[in-house]
């Protein structure tokens, strides 16, 4: 949770040693690291600073390669139209034999590929929805004398994105529950818009994913249609 990765990048950044992060956590990386060392193109490659120092020097270092290779390949293509045109011309035999030399000497080097992929999961909407999505008036929910929610109310509307923050065990799970119908509250009301249909995912898989199911069925059950390669891409 967000108070124990604030104790351990504390713990981190105040110790003396020397250590290697291994993280998907970008805030993180940025808060407790000096170094990157960046694996792709079957090479390891050091750069000074911190995760966001490494993606702005790298995007950099790609551009120029890309800027690099544009530039000779439209100077190749410059010098083939020069010989093509003038190679026959016995007043410009010269010139086209010194740019067939500088053809021959130009080296365009492909650019690497990258071994990174980028995730990509497409929801398709069946509709444009609508401008109110969700609106939460007054939910109240206990657990025997302990109140977990009391009074929450708010909206959600077309473009909105709300995170949910907080300690365990304050009512996270549980109004997530509520939102979809899957508990119920004590009293208030959950309105979705008309054109919306909500889905969840929980903390606790077992809820939705028989033990003796694998992930790859779980997903498969969704689309028979699917192709291996995307049930796998979105793995």
């Amino acid at each position: 949770d967000i108070d124990t990765i604030g104790w351990l990048e504390n713990q981190l950044q105040h110790h003396d040693g020397t250590m290697v992060v291994i993280s998907h956590d970008r805030h993180f990386l940025n808060a407790v690291c000096t170094n990157i060392l960046d694996v792709d193109f079957k090479k390891i490659r050091e750069f000074s600073g911190t995760y966001d120092d490494w993606y702005i020097a790298s995007t950099l270092i790609a551009k120029q390669q890309q800027t690099d290779v544009s530039k000779k390949q439209k100077e190749k293509e410059e010098l083939e139209k020069f010989i093509a045109r003038f190679s026959a011309n016995a007043s410009k035999a010269k010139q086209a034999t010194s740019r067939q030399k500088q053809l021959d000497k130009l080296d365009i080097q492909a650019i690497e590929v990258s071994s990174r992929r980028d995730p990509s999961i497409i929801f398709r909407q069946k509709r444009e929805v609508g401008k109110e999505l969700l609106t939460v008036k007054n939910i109240c929910k206990s657990y025997g004398d302990k109140v977990v929610l009391n009074d929450i109310s708010f909206t959600l509307e077309k473009g909105d994105k709300i995170a949910l923050i907080g300690p365990n065990g304050v009512g996270k799970t549980t109004l997530c529950e509520i939102l979809v119908g899957n508990l119920q509250a004590d009293s208030g009301e959950v309105l979705w818009g008309a054109t919306i249909q909500n889905s969840y995912f929980p903390q606790n898989t077992t809820d939705i994913i028989n033990g003796d199911m694998t992930l790859y069925d779980w997903l498969r059950g969704f689309d028979r249609d699917a192709d291996i390669g995307e049930i796998r891409n979105c793995l």
